[in-house]
């Protein structure tokens, strides 16, 4: 499952969607806590420091080394946004996640994203990087899995942190603009 990236970019893919009836989202310059997961399950936490160049560039960010994805679609549903989009492996095309986030909140102090995944891959195997290593899976699989962002504005970055600045719950910290 690719919830990390997917999680790292939402923000960035709503924020970088082209000109459409609906302004896109753009969050609130500065400190963003950022918490994802599966249900029952232990999930991730990290600290993003963004200014608005940062949240215009993270849109690439989904696009991996083995992976792209297409352009989001997003809309309007009464007060929540919903956003789309399906993401394929370059190598073989045969592993797809359709990903669609319905998201409530407010880009200023707090929001979440209710992800549905659909994943399908008609491939003997694969092998996911996760965060926490190496996921294997044998043979063809099609499943949908749910999972929940919520993200809290905190405040300025402050002076240690700069734009792009991801600090993770293990203490380590990256810049989206060095990968």
């Amino acid at each position: 499952m690719r919830l990390c990236h997917l999680a790292l970019a939402l923000p960035a893919l709503l924020a970088s969607l082209p000109a459409l009836a609906l302004d896109p989202p753009a969050r609130k310059p500065g400190l963003w806590d950022m918490k994802w997961g599966l249900p029952g399950q232990k999930g991730y936490a990290a600290r993003h420091c963004i200014d608005a160049a940062t949240d215009r560039d993270l849109g690439p960010f989904l696009v991996t080394a083995s992976r792209v994805c297409s352009a989001p679609q997003l809309s309007q549903l009464g007060a929540e946004l919903v956003v789309e989009w399906v993401c394929k492996t370059i190598s073989t095309g045969e592993d797809e996640d359709r990903v669609r986030g319905i998201v409530t909140g407010s880009f200023d102090s707090a929001y979440t994203v209710a992800l549905t995944t659909r994943s399908k891959n008609t491939a003997q195997g694969t092998v996911t990087i996760t965060p926490s290593g190496p996921v294997y899976r044998s043979g063809p699989f099609d499943e949908e899995v749910r999972s929940t962002i919520e993200a809290t504005w905190l405040g300025p970055c402050g002076p240690d942190l700069k734009p792009g600045d991801i600090l993770w719950s293990d203490g380590k910290t990256t810049n989206i603009h060095n990968r």
